[in-house]
């Protein structure tokens, strides 16, 4: 580096040498920071969403106990619970694999068997399924697995980050996306 940048020596009592090193050191260390607490106030409202809908609709806490404990083993659930499954409203949101969220070249093989198990158990409440959706062809793959609704976002969080600089064309990027994830759910069907 030295012989490249023309740099005979690193005088640290530089300004510009010291200054430099400090920024460079600082910087990866403050950007992970800023992506940590934009992290963290969207789970904060997120968790917020997640308890007023507890609070305002009684069953759900019930229904999500429900579906946890027979794991998708509807032949297990009492008459009981299977009122109380049809009772609850809104949607599940199914998580498609186990892990770190993201984009993915794959569909995981699981969506399947998991939308199947919950299908048994409660017929009528819309499935969702997310965390490792990112492409059309998964979109296809939920919805034809039986879910009412693919979530996606990971690879619209990456269109974003690539083309920071450049807001019309990460615009444009985005449009394209989301008109070939609404092309793909009529695919499905």
């Amino acid at each position: 580096f030295m012989q490249q940048a023309n740099v005979k020596v690193i005088d640290i009592a530089d300004p510009y040498i010291i200054a430099g090193l400090f920024f460079g050191g600082m910087l990866p260390f403050l950007f992970s920071a800023l992506a940590m607490g934009a992290v963290g106030r969207a789970a904060s409202k997120m968790i917020a969403e997640v308890r007023r809908q507890f609070k305002e609709i009684p069953v759900l806490k019930e229904a999500l106990t429900i579906v946890n404990k027979y794991d998708g083993d509807s032949s297990k659930a009492t008459e009981e619970e299977r009122k109380i499954l049809k009772e609850a409203r809104g949607f599940l949101y199914v998580v498609s694999l186990l892990g770190v969220t993201g984009a993915r070249a794959e569909f995981s093989k699981v969506v399947e068997p998991t939308l199947a198990g919950i299908r048994r158990l409660s017929p009528e409440i819309p499935l969702a399924v997310g965390f490792g959706i990112s492409k059309p062809k998964h979109v296809v793959g939920v919805l034809k697995a039986g879910a009412q609704g693919a979530i996606v976002g990971s690879a619209l969080v990456k269109i974003i980050e690539d083309n920071q600089k450049n807001k019309k064309e990460m615009m444009k990027k985005l449009e394209v996306f989301c008109r070939e994830l609404k092309e793909s759910c009529k695919m499905a069907y």
